[in-house]
């Protein structure tokens, strides 16, 4: 009995699990039948579209299948690019979010500052103000390129295909 009541939230995960389960997994085989269905159709509709342009020596046929297989590969190239721009547009999300904090604690140490090196620490003041404007402008500028470069993304997958 003790045994019970210290496994008692782990008892009852593993019920629940297993009781969620075995309703879902019907639901589980039958997408995975038609995910499979789905591939197979596919790769056969490329294959028996290759194979009959070969055997009817038909040149549109036959380059109408490269037109796909040439759309699959682009559409593809353009996927991995988008990822990788992003990866390197997060990165320099970040750097531009360290380099406001940066700024943020700066600004913050300006108000220790004596008053009567007052010139210094309004000039402090203006190149941190200047700082951000620019960090902020830069990070709008990304916000924006992102979005035509979405853009420029779905009109070239419909234009192509």
């Amino acid at each position: 009995m003790k045994f019970l009541k210290i496994h008692k939230k782990e008892i009852l995960i593993s019920l629940v699990t297993g009781i969620l389960l075995f309703y879902i997994q019907p639901i589980l085989d039958w997408l995975g039948q038609v995910l499979v269905k789905g591939l197979t159709q596919m790769s056969s509709n490329f294959s028996d579209s290759y194979y009959e342009a070969v055997a009817f020596n038909d040149i549109s046929s036959f380059s109408a299948f490269n037109n796909q297989l040439i759309i699959v590969l682009f559409t593809i190239i353009i996927t991995a690019a988008i990822y990788y721009i992003n990866d390197k547009k997060k990165d320099l999300k970040t750097d531009i979010d360290s380099i406001l904090s940066k700024i943020k604690i700066q600004k913050d140490k300006l108000v220790g500052i004596p008053e009567e090196k007052k010139i210094t620490r309004e000039e402090v003041a203006t190149e941190l103000n200047n700082l951000e404007a620019k960090a902020l402008e830069l990070k709008n500028s990304i916000y924006q390129r992102d979005n035509k470069l979405v853009m420029i993304y779905i009109i070239s997958v419909f234009g192509i295909v």
